[in-house]
């Protein structure tokens, strides 16, 4: 029994050695899986295992590559100033979060500008409506990082600087339904004149892996910043799950291009799919609205009592 508590506590824990045998043998499975995509030998079905230790080991590399960051986390945290920038990035969450939507936004606007760029040069409505999407989604993450920005340097009271966040929280849900007409404009060429994401070869598996991860973290992050009061921290969490949402979508109908057919069945999945992210979008925006005006109402009535 010590024996297997020891092996399993080498997994739970895997120290360098370990570490580096997972991602080489991750890596020479991965080479295997891609040689037997790309031939056509008869496998007998054999090649279903050797997708699924493909894919363990592949969960298991991103297991050992996020505890290898929270280790470096618990490195920078005892080891630095409270007030320094690697500090403050480690121990703030709403900090660690401007950061990465500053990231996050600098990416969006090359992607919104070689969509557009697209657009202009095959005369693509498709990758126009992409570009507009975002375009948008840029804009919404500028408008609340600004927002964070000016209200820094501001000296607003503690109730003007609530209602203020309220006002931007309610601001950035009407933003979402607006962007979701750019997503829908998107989703009706993909679904009639049959347009969408396409990957070359074996890259789509690695866009589905990419996807996976985006779409675990952002909910991850939409729920953990739903416990703190920062509007800035819950509006851009919630922008990052409507992009992961749609990113989903985009590796649908890039799955359904690679491996299905043009058959009525794939036309109604897109079709279903699609009104599905647009709902979803639509109803986060709703729902960012309702929460802004209650709380708008509550700052009124605090300063009607005061």
């Amino acid at each position: 029994m010590n024996f297997w508590k020891k092996v399993w506590k080498k997994i739970v824990c895997p120290g360098w050695r370990l570490s580096a045998l997972s991602y080489a043998l991750f890596l020479i499975m991965l080479v295997f899986t891609c040689s037997l995509l790309a031939s056509d030998l008869e496998t007998y079905g054999a090649e279903y295992a050797v997708y699924a230790v493909t894919a363990l080991l592949l969960a298991y590399c991103v297991y050992i590559s996020v505890s290898g960051i929270r280790r470096v986390k618990g490195f920078v945290y005892e080891r630095t100033e409270e007030d320094s920038l690697p500090g403050r990035f480690v121990r703030n969450y709403g900090f660690r979060t401007h950061v990465y939507s500053g990231m996050r936004l600098a990416i969006n606007v090359a992607y919104a500008l070689f969509e557009g760029t697209l657009a202009l040069i095959a005369s693509s409505v498709w990758y126009g409506a992409l570009a507009a999407y975002h375009l948008l989604l840029s804009f919404m993450r500028f408008f609340v990082l600004n927002f964070v920005r000016k209200e820094g340097k501001s000296e607003l009271t503690e109730e003007e600087r609530e209602f203020g966040r309220a006002k931007m929280y309610g601001q950035c849900g009407a933003m979402l339904i607006v962007l979701t007409l750019a997503l829908s404009l998107a989703v009706v060429q993909m679904v009639i004149m049959k347009n969408g994401f396409r990957y070359a070869g074996v890259m789509i598996y690695a866009a589905a892996a990419y996807t996976t991860y985006k779409l675990t973290l952002a909910i991850v992050n939409a729920v953990k910043a739903h416990r703190f009061r920062a509007e800035s921290v819950r509006a851009l969490r919630n922008i990052n799950l409507a992009d992961a949402i749609v990113s989903l979508l985009a590796l649908q109908t890039a799955m359904l291009a690679a491996f299905g057919s043009e058959s009525r069945e794939t036309f109604v999945f897109n079709a279903f799919t699609g009104g599905a992210v647009c709902l979803f979008v639509v109803g986060m925006g709703i729902y960012m609205i309702t929460r802004s005006r209650q709380k708008l109402r509550k700052e009124k009535k605090k300063r009607g009592a005061a």
